[in-house]
This record gives C-alpha cells, structure tokens and sequence, in this order.
C-alpha cells in the first residue's frame, strides 16, 4: 500500500522549502503520491514538475484557498487535480491575495491610529511573506480588518 501526503507547503506560501527542496524531500522519503497545497498559489507546481524523476512518486496538483462567507469565520478549501495553467484559477488566486494585502494595510493601519506598532520593521512585500516569516507571524492584540467575501459567488 502506497502512503502520501496531499497537505504539503512550500515557501509560495507558508512552507519552509522551495518547491524544488520539497519534490526533492519527496523522492528521498517513501512517499507513493503527494500534493503541494499552497495558500492561494499555484506558482509552484510547475517548479516541481520540472524536478521530479519520470518514475518518481505521483504528484497531484494542489492549492488551499482562503474562503470568505458572508457570516462567520474564514475557511481554507482545498482542491486538487486542476490545471495549474488555469486562467480562471490564477485570477481567484491573485484576487484572494490582495484582498489578504488590503486587509494587512487596515490591520497596521488600525495600530496606528491606537499608537502601537506593527510587528516588525518593515512592510511585508506580499501576503505570503506576511503569514510565513516568523517576524510576521505575531499576532496583535484586538486589532483586526474588515473581511470580505474572498471567493467569487
């Protein structure tokens, strides 16, 4: 029986390895079958694609979306098997991250306006480097940004 993983990260987002160290991982380990899931990106498939052996473990295309609904708490929704080329699936991708981005600004704003500052010494340069850098990863407290609705009805 093959065992695998379909939840794995890269630095896209808030993984630790590039794309290219984690297919590598996969091959040294005894994966049958994985899937990069990165938030709201799927620049990094085709990286693996290209460094993947033609005999090597079954890669599945992934991503987790960041979802939005109208009332309660944002969700995370994970597909797979799409194409990664897919106009319609990097369009929602880069519309979710800068709504992400836009929310950030709001937060640092609002610390502001309260006299506090943010987090660290500079402004994140995308969404991913704000949720995977550890200098980033503090929470505040009580400060929050308006959400709206991340995914198209």
């Amino acid at each position: 029986m093959a065992y695998g993983d379909l939840h794995i990260h890269t630095n896209v987002s808030d993984g630790v390895y590039s794309p290219e160290e984690v297919a590598q991982k996969i091959v040294e380990s005894e994966l049958g079958f994985f899937s990069i899931a990165d938030h709201n990106s799927v620049v990094g498939l085709r990286r693996v694609d290209r460094v993947l052996p033609a005999h090597g473990p079954r890669f599945i295309y992934g991503v987790e979306l960041s979802a939005q609904p109208a009332e309660g708490d944002e969700m995370h929704l994970l597909g797979y098997g799409f194409d990664p080329g897919s106009v319609v699936l990097r369009a929602i991708c880069k519309d979710i991250n800068q709504r992400k981005e836009e929310q950030l600004r709001e937060m640092a704003h609002r610390l502001r306006k309260q006299g506090r500052t943010w987090a660290a010494p500079c402004w994140p340069k995308c969404w991913s480097d704000a949720v995977s850098s550890p200098r980033w990863a503090r929470r505040s407290r009580g400060i929050w940004a308006e959400r709206e609705p991340l995914l198209c009805p």
